[in-house]
Parts: C-alpha cells; sequence; structure tokens
C-alpha cells in the first residue's frame, strides 16, 4: 500500500486488479478491474476465476507493448 500511495501523490493512473470486491487497494487506484467466477465454489479450486485474470493482464501488456 506504501508504492500505490506514493504513486497516487504523484498523480500517476493505477490499474487495480483484483479478483472479487473492493479492497485498501481499490480505494488508491484510478481504474479497478474485477476478475471473478460468480457461479463457481473458488474455495475448492479458483481455476476459472484465475482465467479471467490472466487474460486482462496478457491485453494490459500487449496494450503497453503497442504503445511504447
Amino acid at each position: 500500500m506504501k508504492t500505490a500511495k506514493i504513486v497516487q501523490l504523484k498523480e500517476a493512473n493505477i490499474i487495480s486488479m483484483t479478483a472479487f470486491n473492493t479492497n485498501e487497494l481499490t480505494s488508491y487506484a484510478t481504474h479497478t478491474l474485477f476478475c471473478f467466477a460468480d457461479n463457481h465454489d473458488t474455495k475448492k479450486d479458483d481455476t476459472k476465476s484465475r482465467i479471467g485474470f490472466f487474460i486482462l493482464v496478457d491485453l494490459l501488456i500487449n496494450e503497453i507493448e503497442n504503445l511504447l
């Protein structure tokens, strides 16, 4: 959280990715992306919720590469 606070003070954009709901990091984020599986029991197996998370990471990396 210390880093997020510093980044926010510098008025830079912060993208947070979280699985289920808001948390302390989302309060500092400029953009929040949620990845979850609402019809799957993630206590036993959270593979389905993680797939969406990994897809978002891949898309973000590709977009950043295109900007550079």
